[in-house]
């Protein structure tokens, strides 16, 4: 049976109905104890009618099929008790608010209530689009992944109820023949049928995966000029097949995105015009995300005098574009580009990256607050110095720096490649830096004592990495860090919430006692919530007394990592071109092992010490207790001796 303002059989997704409990179900105080007792039989029966569909479901599913859409129905709202005693409840700014923070069943059975509330509750429903294939079947059962039949005009009135609340769109489109898959037949369908050019009208929010060329032009169907963020995915080189094609069309059809995201497999340069094209047209744009190596000359002349541009962000992922790419690269050196941009990520040489900063002049670049740099090759100790000296003159305002300077091996640098403190001295003229990443094929020559430097002039230091992963080093005599180069962050950071670093994780010697103060109460770390030790040195004798020393003076709650890490300071774009899965050698691979056993010994350490302090405290008010009770007895005593005189 159907019921008045209620979807009939066929807007019904056809899916397992959700068995809520009619005692807190609102559809029985508004039309009767039966009513859903009958809209279940309804969707039972409509199941049964309809073939080859997945009794395996999601949650969202089952409660989306079952959500009413009474938008159509007079605007006079059902008085139930909650809204005669909660007036408020009937204000549709309060009732979004309160169901933006709903779980999905809850919101379903608001729909239920009245006219308003189905209203808000719908939106609160769609904005967040439901599986593509449960949201289309609106339009008509979908069985073995087609529509079972040819789509009319009424199917569209019925689905625009719901098309226009939504606001954001998932899809992934992996060529699989499971019952979730939609064939290209149904995005066919939609594209010959559909009443307007617009599908899905008030369509914020595309994010779009794809491992074949003609599901990747499915995504076309749903593009229109309110679009604002973008995000294409590809996850095969054969499904990049028409980029150059779609890049065109998309320049003509997304003028207002404000965020685009790229990730693809194939070079930038087979389709670099068509690219450059439809950034060119994205005058609006704010966000951008792209592979490494897409930042070529051409592309960077583009995004240049883009007014809004606010983040270019080069994104550590599984594909990358091609170095080739970027053999004569050359940024733009107009002063007016770049007028507001915020976070930067390039794939250059750091002298190149010098010249773009300079371009502009002195705070030329004042609203860049974060920078992050990918050299191309093994840059010299003379060429970072130069570059990290230059960023107070034009990014003044420069809060977070990563070099990720992890180059190809090369057997023999022609130039120095040691790393020492008064080449890194200059971050500490970086007024407002608190975040800084630094990593090198080789550890940085840094002592005890120059830790201790840095870290007594950066009292509002955040996050620091020093080269924790360094691939090419062997030779235990490469660092003289130990775990005592710990200490001086502990002691005077204590807003440091994340800690790379590179050590020998032996006993220091003697002669490093004198440079720092080791007293035999340590101080901990306030705020640290990771450690990083990367591929640090750890002979087999050092591993308990190591995870002593760190159970010391590490929080409770503080991570503790190894190996390489997936953050923008370590990720090196030619590495990851020339072996996208490196395996790490047995030297590598021993230093692991025995950091793994660290790391399961350290929380156990921290169980004793804390069993050991609440002994210590409890111990302690013990003492205090006796000492009270002494000093209460002594009174008495005194008093009775005076007494005892006075008689």
């Amino acid at each position: 049976m159907d019921m008045p303002g209620y979807p009939t059989a066929e807007e019904i997704v056809p899916l397992s109905p959700l068995h809520v409990p009619a005692a807190v179900d609102p559809l029985n105080e508004v039309q009767g104890t039966d009513a859903y007792s009958d809209e279940e039989a309804l969707i039972t029966e409509t199941n049964e009618t309809v073939a080859g569909h997945s009794p395996r479901i999601s949650h969202l599913d089952a409660v989306l099929s079952l959500a009413p859409d009474q938008s159509e129905k007079d605007e006079e709202i059902i008085e139930t008790p909650d809204t005669r005693f909660f007036p408020a409840l009937q204000l549709r700014e309060v009732l979004a608010e309160i169901m933006s923070h709903m779980d999905i069943a809850t919101n379903a059975a608001a729909a239920r209530v009245s006219t308003l509330w189905s209203s808000v509750a719908l939106d609160a429903l769609y904005r967040t689009s439901p599986e593509l294939l449960n949201l289309l079947s609106i339009l008509a059962p979908i069985a073995e992944s087609s529509f079972a039949r040819e789509l009319v005009p009424s199917d569209w009135v019925r689905f625009s109820r719901y098309a226009t609340r939504v606001r954001s769109l998932s899809h992934e489109t992996n060529g699989s023949l499971s019952s979730r898959h939609l064939s290209e037949s149904v995005f066919q369908e939609l594209a010959l049928s559909r009443p307007s050019m617009e599908l899905l009208p008030n369509l914020q929010t595309l994010r779009w995966t794809a491992s074949r060329p003609r599901f990747l032009r499915s995504a076309l169907v749903f593009i229109h000029k309110g679009l604002t963020s973008l995000t294409l995915s590809i996850t095969r080189p054969d499904g990049a097949k028409f980029l150059e094609s779609i890049f065109y069309m998309l320049s003509e059809r997304t003028p207002n995105l404000t965020h685009f995201e790229l990730d693809c497999p194939r070079p930038v340069s087979e389709y670099e015009d068509s690219f450059v094209t439809f950034l060119s047209s994205l005058q609006r744009l704010r966000r951008l995300v792209l592979p490494h190596f897409f930042l070529t000359t051409a592309v960077m002349h583009a995004l240049g005098p883009l007014p809004d541009l606010l983040d270019i962000v080069l994104q550590k992922g599984d594909h990358v574009g091609a170095s080739k790419d970027l053999a004569s690269l050359s940024f733009p050196t107009n002063r007016d580009f770049f007028p507001c941009i915020r976070t930067l990520s390039l794939d250059s040489s750091l002298f190149e990256a010098q010249r773009l900063l300079g371009s502009k002049g002195s705070r030329g670049f004042s609203t860049l607050t974060e920078l992050h740099i990918s050299s191309l090759a093994l840059e010299s100790p003379h060429d970072i110095q130069s570059f990290i000296a230059c960023i107070p003159e034009f990014c003044p305002n420069l809060t977070s720096l990563m070099l990720a300077l992890l180059a190809l091996s090369v057997v023999s640098p022609s130039h120095p490649t040691e790393i020492t403190l008064p080449i890194l001295k200059p971050v500490l003229n970086i007024p407002h830096l608190i975040d800084f990443g630094i990593t090198y094929n080789y550890p940085l020559k840094l002592t005890n004592a120059d830790v201790a430097v840095l870290a007594e002039n950066w009292p509002n230091l955040r996050s620091l990495y020093l080269c924790e992963s360094s691939y090419d080093t062997h030779e235990r005599s490469a660092t003289s860090l130990t775990l005592h180069s710990l200490l001086p962050f502990a002691k005077h950071c204590s807003k440091l919430e994340q800690l790379g670093i590179f050590i020998d994780a032996c006993p220091p010697e003697s002669s490093d006692d004198d440079c720092l103060d080791l007293t035999s109460t340590r101080k901990t770390f306030e705020s640290l919530k990771l450690l990083l030790v990367g591929q640090s040195f750890l002979p087999p004798a050092s591993v308990v007394p190591t995870a002593l020393f760190l159970a010391e003076i590490l929080p409770p709650n503080c991570e503790f990592s190894t190996g390489c890490t997936d953050r923008p300071h370590c990720f090196s774009p030619v590495y990851h071109e020339a072996s996208p899965n490196p395996e790490s050698d047995d030297a590598f691979q021993s230093r692991l092992n025995q950091w793994a056993e660290v790391k399961k010994l350290v929380p156990a350490f921290h169980s004793v010490k804390m069993g050991e302090r609440e002994r210590a405290q409890q111990a302690e008010q013990q003492r205090r207790e006796l000492a009270d009770e002494v000093e209460s007895l002594k009174k008495q005593l005194a008093a009775l001796q005076g007494t005892s005189t006075q008689r």
